[in-house]
């Protein structure tokens, strides 16, 4: 490792001091570093879809391949303080192909995970009546065409009573499962008379305790996903898509958000899937039926 420390600085010198007649060392050098990480983050994800971790690609590996070949990390910001704060936010960026439908130049998809901490009799959501200590998990993916605004493609929300996730399963709550556009301008209206009228009032929240289910919410909107297979001319069911999707490292796995998706989005058929039972070995090897 010593030996490529030193092979990698000395190769970075030299182009620095190729560049020194035309460009500052410095703005050099913060260049090297935030490519360099690019690429790291580039590569993190080129591996994961290598590896499938959830077992879908096997019917789809040439769809995989040229979804690698097109992708590019355009921006990853990586937070975790001491606080208990940790936050990812990353674009994704696909360039055109002549497999893509009405896409100018490349699509985008936007990751949005961020856990925090919340404080005693913090109202951690309000239009949910949820107050109380413990952890709030959020993530979501925006889809963008182009220079077009973004939409929602998936969103995921977790209230946790401590630190980490309940030994209980975790309860689904209303609100997302079956919500379009129209239902969710109506929930606003919704929500803002019920503030109107004083129904929602802090001691009528439910309190989070450490010793009860972790709640979630989850929703994928069903005419983002067919837009977003449409216009990348990806060939895979939703479902796969959506296995594809949680693939990306951008938020982390102590929480099951995939099971809160599969539970709520995806709930009959994934229950079927349930019923099979998976038997294994004294060396914890998946046995064959």
């Amino acid at each position: 490792m010593s030996n490529l420390v030193t092979s990698v600085q000395q190769a970075i010198l030299e182009y620095v001091n190729s560049k020194q007649e035309t460009h500052i060392e410095t703005d050099v050098l913060r260049i090297i570093r935030d490519q360099a990480s690019l690429l790291y983050e580039r590569q993190l994800v080129l591996d994961a879809l290598t590896q499938d971790p959830m077992q879908q690609f096997l019917e789809h590996k040439n769809e995989v391949a040229r979804l690698k070949e097109l992708l590019s990390v355009v921006s990853c910001d990586r937070v975790v303080t001491y606080e208990g704060l940790s936050s990812i936010k990353a674009v994704v960026q696909f360039r055109r192909d002549t497999e893509m439908n009405g896409i100018d130049s490349y699509i985008q998809l936007c990751f949005d995970y961020e856990r925090k901490p919340m404080q005693q009799n913090d109202i951690v959501s309000e239009d949910r009546n949820i107050k109380g200590q413990g952890t709030y998990i959020k993530y979501k993916i925006d889809f963008k065409k182009d220079h077009q605004q973004k939409h929602s493609l998936l969103n995921v929300e977790c209230w946790a009573g401590g630190e980490s996730p309940s030994v209980q399963p975790a309860v689904p709550l209303d609100g997302w499962d079956d919500m379009d556009d129209e239902d969710d301008n109506q929930m606003d209206i919704a929500k803002e008379a019920e503030t109107q009228n004083g129904n929602t009032s802090e001691e009528d929240m439910e309190d989070l305790d450490e010793d009860k289910a972790d709640r979630f919410a989850a929703y994928i909107d069903p005419e983002i996903m067919e837009s977003l297979l449409h216009c990348s001319g990806i060939k895979m069911e939703e479902g796969t898509m959506f296995f594809l999707l949680m693939t990306f490292p951008f938020w982390e796995h102590e929480w099951d958000l995939v099971g809160f998706v599969l539970d709520v989005v995806f709930g009959e058929e994934y229950d079927d899937n349930e019923d099979e039972v998976i038997e294994f070995d004294d060396d914890g090897n998946e046995m064959v039926a």
